[in-house]
């Protein structure tokens, strides 16, 4: 629109100054005819008389004077006849409506006449900038303080919303934001914007915003302290509200992500953890299998022994995999368990064969306790033998040397549970709610060389909650603790 309207300017600009200088060429003909005429007066006579005369000097020089001065004049009207076809252009095209008032100044002559012309452009598209955006602010207020619907719009969201004035004061908040900010919102509104926003970063993000007309918005994290032993993670999105070359209102939108944030953390360390515990099997195969293979042919004591750890790291290694498998089937919903006939006792004494070595070498007294006779428990055998390995592995793993480890197995009102105690480091109680948490790891300096990916209880009660049944734990720190692992007998199977 800009470029069509400043060609119709200088297509009028044109026109009118097409007309001024056929003008003044016109009066500069009239002139060149005048001087002829003297010339003629005087010429015929120097010829035929016997000399020039004074007189034909005079005549001469004369006309020579009236030429020069016409010439002078001739230049001095050109130039400010040239001004002048601007001016007139202008007044055309403004008269016609021009809309660009930038398109109408004269930019092609120096004279104080088109200087003037400029200043008085300027001023007055100044004027109705100010005027367009004095009814575009107000327009937005009156929606902003008026519109109900829009009101009851941003206090649905879940998410701050804060509207940010062109004067860097507070113009429109929901519910979240004042709680967010820590605000009634009668005490938001109208506020100076750096009374407000706590963070520098984001106050400087918002200045950007408003007095940068190019600027696009962007996004900063906060980190806020509302309890002292919480800390929330913010992220504070700051985009404009308004059109190009009028004052902008900025909106900021403020979204909690410390799920998301503590969800990456957990996801980064399970990845850390998983590639130890993948690491360590792997390890111990490959040296156990070295050594396998350089003994010789009547050392066989020595080549089982290897034979049996190598084994039980690779039924370890599967114990892993399978763990990241079924974690991954759980999120997704896709984990499904069969039905088949599972006694627990059996599974109790394969445990027992299994860890008889690890619990010998940490000389810990490894003891179960099984009753004579026990009823098949309708299951999933992969996924109940899942979850007892996770209870019997952390009892050894986080019992300390010379220490004890019971399992208990007996059947009452319908139920199998498994007890597994320990004498371990124990769990402290304000962390017993979140021991069955994905990737929760106790605050413990003691468990900085102990390994672990943070999935094996969550995964084992999940699993046992789709029989039917579920595990709980006692603890008491420094003292050991307790998980029993119930388990209904007819229960039946249910899909993830």
């Amino acid at each position: 629109m800009g470029q069509e309207t400043s060609l119709s300017t200088t297509h009028a600009r044109r026109t009118h100054a097409m007309s001024l200088r056929v003008l003044a060429w016109a009066v500069g003909t009239f002139a060149v005819a005048a001087s002829a005429v003297i010339a003629a007066a005087w010429v015929p006579d120097a010829l035929v008389s016997d000399g020039l005369a004074d007189k034909h000097f005079f005549a001469g020089g004369l006309c020579v004077l009236l030429l020069g001065f016409q010439a002078v004049v001739l230049r001095f009207m050109l130039k400010r006849t040239r001004t002048l076809e601007h001016l007139g252009g202008a007044l055309a095209a403004w008269s016609r409506g021009e809309p660009d008032l930038p398109a109408l100044r004269i930019t092609s002559s120096n004279e104080p006449v088109a200087a003037q012309w400029n200043r008085l452009i300027d001023e007055l598209d100044t004027l109705r900038r100010a005027d367009r955006e004095a009814q575009t602010l107000n327009q937005l207020h009156r929606t902003i303080a008026q519109s109900a619907d829009q009101g009851g719009a941003l206090d649905a969201l879940p998410h701050g919303v804060v509207v940010i004035n062109p004067d860097a004061r507070v113009a429109a908040a929901n519910g979240a934001a004042s709680r967010v900010l820590m605000r009634s919102r009668d005490r938001l509104v109208g506020a100076p914007m750096d009374k407000v926003i706590p963070d520098e970063s984001l106050r400087e993000l918002i200045d950007h915003v408003l007095s940068q007309t190019d600027h696009r918005g962007g996004c900063v994290e906060l980190k806020l302290n509302p309890d002292e032993d919480e800390q929330t993670i913010m992220r504070s999105t700051v985009r404009p509200v308004g059109q190009a070359n009028q004052p902008r209102s900025a909106l900021v939108f403020f979204e909690d992500v410390t799920q998301q944030r503590t969800a990456d953390q957990s996801r980064n360390l399970f990845v850390a953890q998983a590639t130890h515990e993948l690491r360590t099997p792997l390890t111990n195969i490959g040296l156990y299998l070295e050594r396998a293979i350089d003994l010789d042919d009547h050392e066989t004591a020595d080549r089982a022994e290897c034979l049996n750890v190598i084994n039980q790291e690779v039924l370890r290694l599967g114990r892993v995999v399978e763990e990241v498998l079924s974690v991954s089937e759980i999120e997704a919903g896709s984990l499904k368990v069969r039905r088949d006939d599972v006694r627990v006792d059996d599974l109790i004494r394969t445990l027992e064969h299994e860890y008889a070595p690890q619990a010998k070498e940490k000389t810990i007294a490894l003891s179960f306790d099984l009753p004579p006779k026990l009823s098949v428990v309708q299951g999933d055998r992969e996924k109940i033998t899942l979850a007892l390995h996770n209870l019997l592995g952390n009892a050894l793993k986080y019992t300390p040397a010379g220490g004890d480890v019971k399992v208990q197995l007996l059947e009452q009102q319908g139920d199998v549970e498994v007890s597994v105690t320990d004498t371990g480091i124990g769990i402290d109680e304000s962390e017993l709610g979140k021991v069955f948490e994905k990737f929760y790891r106790a605050d413990d300096s003691r468990l900085q060389g102990i390994g672990g990916s943070g999935l094996g209880l969550a995964l084992a009660r999940d699993v046992i909650r789709l029989h039917g049944g579920d595990i709980t734990v006692d603890s008491t720190l420094n003292q050991g603790s307790t998980f029993t692992l119930r388990l209904p007998i007819n229960a039946a199977v249910s899909p993830a």
